[in-house]
């Protein structure tokens, strides 16, 4: 978002569309880009509800109709929290919040990248932790709104820091030493962050992993590192082609942790496995399905 705003700032072509039809526009592009995924998962899970009403495993025909709403992704809103996707939360809070933030960063990028988003973002993620020792539970309310509408406003906020920073050190020259240091010191913080998504008492350390993740997203970013100035991370194909099935794997997940069970019984080491392997499978599945969609209609128009 920093990135699309920055590069207006700096081109020749003048402002004509109003900052609030611009927001709009904006927003409606990131909604373009993962809502084939967020409907495709939604009415999968719909469907598996109703095949388990078909089989006499469930009755409740009206779980299914009384989520529909959630594909106006209105969950985070505070009027209907009911949704097909438990998961699927963050994708509310992310564009509330970037219909909060994206104004802000193009009427006042400079105070905004420097100043009132790294105070305010970690201000928040701090009163979040220590009103309620963690940066988890998306259907916690806080106050006024949902807790997760607060930490995607403060984490959107730190990634337009991520951005600004990264920009300036691209212009700055570092010498091997430091080249090897920043390296060293992503590697370790990836790893630790590794460590801490995969363990279960953790939860005391949300707020270091969010700064951790800035100084990665930073180092790689700027490719102020030997790997990131080779481009052995920031260009590589298998990481970004990964990249595109993330949103499929994080819409899908859920589903075959319910569905897997039911067809197959087996130890936990081969369910964990089995979920991984038909979440990703299904995940480049899909992303082919809708890569070919897309540009069958490029080709039409």
């Amino acid at each position: 978002m920093a990135h699309t705003v920055y590069k207006k700032r700096v081109s020749s072509d003048p402002e004509t569309t109003p900052l609030g039809e611009e927001t709009i526009k904006f927003l409606f592009r990131k909604i373009k880009a993962f809502y084939p995924y967020y409907f495709a998962g939604s009415f999968a899970a719909a469907l598996l509800c109703i095949y388990w009403i078909i089989i006499g495993r469930s009755n409740d025909i009206v779980y299914v109709l009384e989520r529909i709403p959630s594909l106006l992704l209105v969950q985070r809103t505070g009027l209907f929290e009911k949704t097909y996707i438990g998961l699927a939360w963050y994708l509310s809070s992310m564009i509330l919040a970037m219909a909060i933030v994206y104004p802000l960063v193009k009427k006042h990028y400079e105070i905004f990248t420097t100043l009132v988003a790294p105070i305010g973002g970690l201000l928040i993620l701090g009163t979040i932790i220590k009103k309620t020792s963690t940066l988890g539970g998306a259907s916690d309310w806080f106050g006024i709104t949902y807790k997760s509408n607060l930490r995607a406003l403060a984490e959107i906020s730190l990634g337009t820091v991520c951005y600004e920073v990264s920009r300036r050190m691209k212009s700055i020259s570092w010498s091997k030493y430091r080249k090897v240091c920043f390296s060293i010191l992503a590697i370790v913080l990836i790893a630790l962050s590794v460590v801490y998504t995969c363990s279960d008492n953790t939860r005391n350390y949300d707020g270091l992993f969010v700064i951790a993740m800035c100084y990665v997203i930073v180092i790689i970013t700027s490719r102020v590192g030997y790997f990131g100035d080779k481009g052995a991370v920031y260009n590589n194909g298998v990481f970004t082609y990964l990249g595109s099935l993330s949103i499929s794997l994080y819409m899908f997940q859920n589903i075959f942790r319910l569905l897997i069970p039911y067809l197959v019984s087996t130890s936990i080491k081969s369910y964990v496995l089995l979920v991984y392997g038909a979440t990703l499978l299904w995940a480049m599945i899909l992303e082919r399905i809708i890569h070919c969609y897309k540009k069958k209609r490029v080709l039409r128009n």
